[in-house]
């Protein structure tokens, strides 16, 4: 039977799939091949973990559900743009994602460099309209936000020091850093949209913002007081982030194994956030199956860095 986590992912990946098809319709016109191309790297299936969590912390302040599932699929629209471009042979060089071509296999390099585009630009298009919220400032600071997550100070920015990784030994700070801005940044603003559009205060905001979307270290694994409990009761949901003492954060490192030929051992996620945006209790670890715990006694000759990048995961999370 699956878990109450594993149930509400399904459920808003599900929203997330029809949302986006109902946004990228087919074409018969001359361009139909970049409509066909951003549908097949949009809709290829996947957790849906950014949407997920944005539609998670907006019920944490009673945001519409239209207007956070709009704002969950302008964050995945970014997430799918950058697969995209991570798969070309410029980059990872990758022929397979979730079981299917890429799609510059599929099409062709210069058609999923059009799609990555396509997709990016319209992430930013479904923020600024009006039906993603009513008011232009909310707007703009989920424009805004969302920008410096995916550019060049956050996902962009990580995604070179990967490159860059390739040549040159980085040191525990650099990693954090290239980990924190490659796959982090967008977990962090999907973590901290709720908080934007319910105009939430602003120690509600830093709580959320300050949430490490990606992290190897323990001292990078604050916990969100609010997020073990279920999510509030309207009265109550703008005091739900101060109800509880902050657990002391654990001194084990969380981690997954990488998934295709990418270059970092390890990738590292928040357990913290996803154990506990839509529980009424803590969620058994168990269930987020792809996570393992890594801790520095399973690998004493190695240095902190590559116990936390390099070597195999010890054993599963329960």
């Amino acid at each position: 039977m699956a878990s109450h986590l594993e149930q509400a992912m399904a459920r808003a990946a599900a929203s997330v799939e029809a949302a986006i098809d109902r946004l990228l319709v087919p074409t018969v016109r001359p361009e139909a091949p970049l409509w066909d191309a951003m549908r097949y790297g949009a809709l290829g299936g996947g957790k849906r973990l950014r949407p997920f969590l944005v539609l998670e912390s907006s019920g944490l302040f009673d945001v519409a559900p239209e207007h956070a599932l709009r704002t969950g699929v302008a964050v995945e629209l970014i997430h799918c743009y950058s697969l995209i471009h991570d798969d070309l042979p410029a980059m990872d060089n990758s022929d397979l994602r979730r079981g299917r071509p890429t799609v510059h296999k599929q099409f062709n390099e210069a058609v999923a460099i059009l799609a990555g585009d396509g997709l990016l630009t319209l992430a930013f298009e479904v923020l600024a309209d009006p039906a993603t919220h009513p008011e232009s400032s909310v707007r703009s600071a989920l424009v805004t936000a969302l920008a410096v997550a995916a550019g060049p100070s956050g996902m962009v920015g990580g995604q070179m020091l990967d490159l860059v990784a390739e040549t040159t030994s980085f040191d525990l700070a650099e990693t954090s850093r290239l980990q924190e801005g490659k796959t982090g940044a967008l977990i962090r603003f999907s973590a901290e949209a709720g908080a934007i559009l319910g105009h939430a205060g602003s120690e509600q905001h830093q709580a959320l913002g300050a949430t490490p979307g990606i992290s190897a270290w323990p001292s990078k694994l604050p916990t969100i007081s609010s997020m073990w409990k279920a999510r509030p009761t309207p009265s109550a949901s703008r005091s739900a982030l101060t109800r509880r003492p902050a657990r002391q954060p654990s001194s084990r490192c969380w981690a997954s194994p990488a998934r295709g030929p990418k270059r970092s051992g390890l990738r590292i996620v928040p357990p913290v956030i996803l154990i506990s945006l839509v529980s009424a209790r803590p969620i058994s670890r168990r269930s987020l199956i792809s996570l393992s715990i890594v801790t520095p006694e399973d690998r004493p000759g190695l240095s902190s860095v590559n116990r936390a990048v390099a070597c195999k995961p010890r054993r599963w999370c329960g």
